[in-house]
């Protein structure tokens, strides 16, 4: 699910926290149909069922886990260089109708000298095993590892093996949460967030195409201009068309210059464009957009799909200004499309817009909007945040007294012809509570 919030002040009373928009991930974004092989060690007699550990040297303990009470564990021993002694190896399972699995598991471990551990697979049902990972020195904490296995897809007789060569230095080496899957779960997932901040007008009868940086205007009755302003971005249409003549929206608006006039024609270039119905002042045009780093289909010219590219960590893709721009070059995210704008909220504060190719996807509020001066930065005003919700965990269930084990990564900000002056906020500053 993905949440638009609001902070209303500064406390940490969830109760002070309100929803604006909501969207549900479809269940097949999120979660795939089928596990292959799957162990968390919770039953000890089921997993020997699941594992051969040849000589015995791996044992489930009950002192140290990801999730639930146990794990697997290597039983250190002298000697033993170079045997199968220290081999923890799956049963067959089948990959036959997969197209695109992955493993994943979770583990700690402290491997060092000449000691050597690994990760392998078998597609002969342990006859034969092939090098996936390696892994030496020391990993204190629980670490999730994700290995693709796609290349072994349409495999019937596959065996995963966490092996140890003993070296000079004595192992240790733990294993939870095994599981060989397809399609669970958003790979690497990024949300963006865009927000425009601006002054706006609302229009009817839009029949001419107004694009950002165009220069709109009203004429009084002598022919000269009374108004003016630059389009600060293309304008949100909510319903109609330009080329049908009954486009009906938000223009965004910078360097607004005299006071435009309700029930009066709007023009670009001496042609009239449409009709402003409503002067609303500052409002903020928020839209959100999801991806992952996992190819999904054929990437287009549909925003709203979710066939999009790969968005690969370690860089930033940022989506089209406009998303009529978008073309299988730069898909790298879906757009949006909010299923319900909290009802509790007056209407008037916020409004869900768009058509087309953002059909639904455009929150309208003035519920954010700031007035804060530069350097400035009150609890007590009303900001759009990136947060962690929930309780962290350290032995797998849930616990108040610790931060949320979530993490981020490959935080960016872009900045499009920021607004300084008349009222407006700087577009970034920090909250000495959220450092």
């Amino acid at each position: 699910m993905v949440v638009l919030w609001e902070r209303n002040d500064d406390t940490t009373n969830l109760e002070n926290w309100t929803w604006l928009a909501y969207h549900v991930l479809p269940e097949d974004s999120y979660i795939g149909p089928r596990i292959y092989f799957q162990d968390n060690m919770e039953d000890t007699a089921e997993s020997d069922l699941k594992w051969d550990d040849y000589g015995g040297e791996w044992d489930i303990t009950a002192t140290d886990s990801h999730s639930g009470d146990q794990s697997w564990d290597n039983d250190p021993f002298s000697g033993g260089c170079g045997t199968d002694y220290n081999r923890l190896a799956s049963v067959d399972f089948s990959l036959l109708d997969a197209t695109s699995p992955s493993l994943s598991f979770w583990h700690h471990y402290s491997i060092t000298g000449s000691t050597d551990g690994g990760l392998q697979i078998s597609t002969d049902g342990g006859n034969n095993w092939q090098d996936l990972e390696a892994y030496n020195g020391n990993e204190n904490r629980w670490t999730r590892e994700i290995i693709d296995l796609s290349d072994y897809a349409g495999e019937e007789q596959v065996r995963i093996r966490f092996a140890l060569d003993i070296g000079n230095q004595t192992p240790d080496w733990n294993i939870d949460d095994v599981k060989v899957y397809e399609g669970e779960g958003l790979n690497w997932p990024t949300l963006l967030v865009s927000v425009k901040e601006a002054e706006s007008i609302s229009f009817n009868n839009g029949s001419s195409s107004i694009n950002s940086g165009d220069t709109v205007y009203q004429e009084d009755a002598g022919g000269s201009g009374t108004a003016s302003a630059t389009v600060y971005t293309d304008p949100v249409i909510d319903q109609g068309s330009w080329s049908g003549g009954n486009a009906q929206g938000d223009i965004l608006l910078r360097d607004i210059s005299g006071t435009f006039q309700t029930g009066q024609d709007l023009l670009v270039n001496g042609e009239v464009c449409a009709n402003l119905t409503s002067l609303n002042n500052k409002q903020n045009y928020i839209r959100a957009y999801i991806g992952d780093q996992q190819e999904h289909g054929t990437a287009g010219t549909d925003p709203l799909d979710r066939q999009r590219l790969a968005n690969p960590r370690g860089g930033v893709n940022w989506q089209p200004r406009d998303v009529d721009d978008t073309y299988d070059g730069n898909d790298y995210y879906t757009l949006v499309q909010w299923d319900e704008v909290n009802g509790d909220l007056d209407p008037t504060s916020i409004s869900q817009m768009g058509t087309g190719n953002e059909e639904d996807a455009v929150i309208r509020t003035n519920r954010v909007t700031g007035t804060s001066p530069a350097g400035s930065f009150p609890e007590t005003r009303p900001e759009l945040g990136l947060h962690t919700w929930g309780w962290g965990s350290s032995d797998g269930e849930p616990d108040q007294g610790e931060v949320p084990n979530i993490y981020f990564d490959d935080f960016a900000v872009r900045l499009d012809d920021v607004v300084t002056s008349g009222g407006f906020a700087p577009a970034i500053q920090e909250s000495a509570a959220g450092q």
